[in-house]
């Protein structure tokens, strides 16, 4: 992404925060995060605070902290020695000058001793609950104040009153909304939506000391590559994270070879310490159906027993996701007497319609910022219909589109690469007819 992209997205995100869209905000922020924002421009951490705010209105609270917390670690330097003292490098004037502030920031980090510094500077905690308060609480009540948000249907009243780990109540529009937000998979959507409030009472009576059956979330995933099942499973990795089932809400992605070792007792090591790394959140193992394809010397097998016994033990605080094609997937879960058993439920993933394929290139256009008129997005359907109806399983479904985008991305940067004058900012963001072709 050129820097003048990266600026218009980082616009983008900041324009829909103060609309009160807090989840697209964090989306974007996020996105441009991982793409190497900060280190990019002076004082680019400051959109740490930016995705933490929109992160703690979305109700996402894990994500929060750990985006302050990136916040917080660049914007303090801690001196240690035998007088250990420490200070405020910058803070940036978007933060409110409130005593709560500077008074537990300084406070925090001047009684930190050289072992405390290390497991600080190794972990950084948000060790004091007021400073969690601070960022959890009082920061984003400010933003909405301070901006004059509308407490509207995307940020409402009681979105904007948080609440911290250890009592999580997430708000069911907002859960809800993140469901909502994907394109298609209405039965899946309704599958998740009834889990969330199984899981949900079952904390409940938990919570109030009534009888609760053990039971299992492990699910499985059927479909075609690119029909959201990866994403579903971050979601719902997240959600239970809020809703309290598990600790941390982090997906941890895997296939064959992360699982199946090498060599004789190899092979055990190797899932037992994917297990570990997935525990608090969900384990998402793709083309799981791979496992029980090796042949008669393959360690598959051996990862399958591994894995029916560690899901067995971990239960608690992990869910397991198989994913793969229906057929091979069916075979699959009769590779071991046990395996079947272990499983919640499945959840079928349809192919998109061609709608739906539409609807999902213009999605990727609005995030990326580029602006198409109607004579384009009828080109671009009969495109896709073209490609899909070309090889349909290879297609991809969603992924198939991607790289549509991709290619038609590329078409106009080369066209644009070909003019004798610099573009224009309003040319730069458009695509025309000319693109809208595949080599």
């Amino acid at each position: 992404m050129e820097n003048k992209s990266e600026l218009e997205v980082w616009n983008q995100g900041k324009e829909l925060a103060f609309k009160g869209e807090f989840l697209q905000a964090a989306i974007l922020f996020d996105q441009l995060i991982r793409q190497g924002f900060v280190s990019r421009y002076p004082n680019g951490d400051v959109i740490y605070k930016w995705a933490g705010i929109t992160r703690s209105l979305c109700g996402d609270y894990e994500i929060a902290r750990d985006r302050f917390k990136r916040f917080i670690l660049s914007n303090i330097i801690v001196q240690t020695g035998n007088h250990p003292s420490g200070l405020p490098k910058r803070i940036p004037h978007e933060i409110p000058k409130l005593d709560i502030g500077e008074k537990y920031i300084n406070g925090w980090i001047t009684v930190l001793e050289d072992e405390k510094y290390k497991k600080w500077n190794a972990e950084a905690p948000l060790v004091n609950s007021h400073l969690e308060s601070f960022f959890l609480e009082v920061l984003p009540e400010w933003f909405l104040s301070h901006y004059k948000i509308a407490h509207s249907a995307k940020s409402s009243a009681s979105s904007s009153k948080r609440v911290l780990s250890g009592n999580k109540k997430p708000d069911k529009q907002i859960q809800n909304s993140r469901l909502d937000g994907l394109i298609g998979l209405n039965s899946v959507k309704a599958e998740v939506d009834k889990l969330f409030n199984v899981v949900k009472v079952r904390l409940m009576r938990q919570h109030r000391g009534l009888q609760v059956s053990p039971s299992t979330l492990h699910m499985v995933f059927t479909g075609n590559p690119g029909t959201g099942k990866t994403t579903v499973a971050r979601i719902i990795a997240e959600v239970f994270n809020e809703i309290g089932l598990l600790s941390k809400g982090h997906l941890v992605e895997v296939d064959r070879s992360n699982l199946v070792g090498q060599y004789m007792g190899h092979t055990a090591p190797k899932v037992a310490e994917v297990i570990q790394s997935a525990l608090g959140g969900v384990l998402f193992i793709d083309e799981a159906y791979s496992l029980s394809q090796g042949g008669e010397n393959d360690f598959g097998k051996e990862a399958i027993d591994a894995m029916v016994k560690l899901m067995e033990d971990n239960r608690e605080n992990l869910v397991v996701i198989v994913a793969g094609y229906p057929e091979e997937m069916n075979k699959f879960l009769e590779t071991n007497p046990g395996l079947k058993s272990r499983f919640y439920k499945t959840i079928h993933f349809e192919d998109y319609d061609k709608d739906e394929l539409a609807g999902i290139f213009a999605g990727i256009c609005n995030i990326k910022g580029y602006n198409y008129d109607p004579e384009v997005f009828e080109m671009v359907k009969k495109l896709i219909e073209k490609e899909r109806a070309t090889d349909e399983k290879r297609f991809g479904n969603g992924r198939g589109v991607r790289n549509i985008f991709e290619k038609i991305e590329m078409n106009q940067a080369n066209r644009l690469g070909k003019m004798e004058e610099e573009p224009t900012d309003d040319e730069l963001v458009t695509l025309i007819p000319e693109d809208i072709f595949l080599d």
